[in-house]
């Protein structure tokens, strides 16, 4: 089995999705984890149709635009959480897992949600993050059908980014270091993680910036954290991220 881990965590809570079509914003470098506590909606990944079940535990890997569909009269609720893990998983459709027949998934699950209901949330991060690491080690144990990226360079790539990405690193510097002219890296990380290295870096940028914000950090220490040049340019940059996404309605 392949060791997996939460390698940034961009955002966790308990969601009652608008009684309408539902986008999410397609960030490629993102996966997610959704468990079904009620209601009635159909995902739908590119014309095809899932119904999202209660009960159930959705992983959803990278690259996958979709919307969904509530049932007016039983909306959804449930509880995500959004990270990038490594090393990656890269599928073209949704994988859905039954709770009750991984009792261990759905405990987990139950002590990720009573984390997210304190009210010092920030206090509790480190141990939510044992528990969605945890998670993914159960749900890893349980797939045998899981394909994840394994070219050397690629996570090599990876690991530099995330090692880095808060001391200015660019696609020059990773290429240089890897050995390969710049527009051949760019090309070979792109075809791999379906987005350039630059998006994937300046993404990771911005969560993490967000994720400060919400620990009371000020946009000047931020900015100095995550690798941007001053407040104003941080600033401008998450507000560009918040008008693009559209995760539903916090409870």
């Amino acid at each position: 089995m392949i060791h997996t881990e939460v390698a940034f965590l961009h955002g966790a809570g308990a969601v009652r999705p608008a009684p309408d079509p539902w986008p999410i914003t397609d960030t490629k470098e993102t996966c997610r984890i959704y468990y079904i506590h009620e209601g009635h909606a159909t995902f739908q990944p590119q014309g095809a149709q899932v119904v999202l079940s209660p009960g159930y535990f959705y992983f959803f890997p990278p690259n996958l635009p979709f919307s969904i569909e509530n049932d007016v009269s039983h909306p959804l609720v449930h509880t995500y959480f959004d990270f990038i893990m490594k090393p990656p998983i890269i599928l073209d459709r949704c994988i859905a897992v039954d709770t009750a027949e991984h009792p261990a998934l759905h405990r987990l699950i139950d002590a990720a949600v009573e984390l997210l209901r304190q009210s010092d949330a920030p206090r509790y991060a480190d141990a939510l993050l044992s528990c969605i690491n945890t998670m993914l080690a159960v749900f890893t144990a349980i797939r045998d059908d899981l394909q994840y990226v394994s070219d050397p360079a690629i996570l090599a790539a990876l690991d530099l980014i995330h090692s880095h990405y808060s001391d200015g690193i660019g696609t020059q510097d990773i290429a240089r270091v890897l050995g390969y002219q710049e527009d051949y890296f760019i090309s070979k990380f792109k075809a791999v993680m379906k987005i350039t290295p630059y998006a994937y870096i300046k993404s990771i940028r911005l969560h993490e910036a967000r994720r400060l914000r919400t620990l009371g950090m000020r946009y000047e220490e931020i900015a100095a954290q995550v690798g941007y040049a001053d407040a104003s340019s941080l600033c401008h940059a998450m507000k560009k991220l918040a008008a693009t996404e559209n995760h539903g309605f916090e409870q």
